[in-house]
């Protein structure tokens, strides 16, 4: 499969997610989705706010989202994770190479990506 149609798949599922939480009516807004390698995501890794080069932001194959629940913006940490488990599982569920930030050690709730 071409790097385009894992890309197109991945929007697919974004847009299903997109219409999941509008359903719910949770607020969100838009972060990263495609990042440049050099100078971005070199500069994350220096900073410490990244761990890796191989982001899937640079394969267009990732998205930050950031959440209002009953009308407070949701944290990344344990709590925040209680209270966006649904959306994470639901993400999950759509596609079983889709992958959520916040299931990983290091936390990262607003990231949802696939893998490739």
């Amino acid at each position: 499969m071409r790097m385009s149609d894992i890309q197109y798949e991945f929007a697919k599922d974004v847009n299903k997610l997109f219409s999941y939480l509008i359903e719910r009516n949770i607020k969100y807004t838009m972060g990263e989705v495609w990042r440049r390698k050099i100078p971005t995501q070199k500069w994350l890794v220096e900073k410490g706010w990244s761990d890796t080069m191989n982001s899937d932001h640079i394969q267009k194959l990732a998205m930050d989202l950031f959440f209002w629940i009953d009308g407070k913006f949701v944290r990344n940490n344990k709590l925040g994770k209680l209270k966006l488990q649904f959306i994470g599982d639901y993400w999950v569920s759509l596609n079983a190479d889709n992958y959520w930030g916040g299931n990983w050690k290091s936390l990262d709730t607003s990231h949802f990506g696939r893998k490739h």
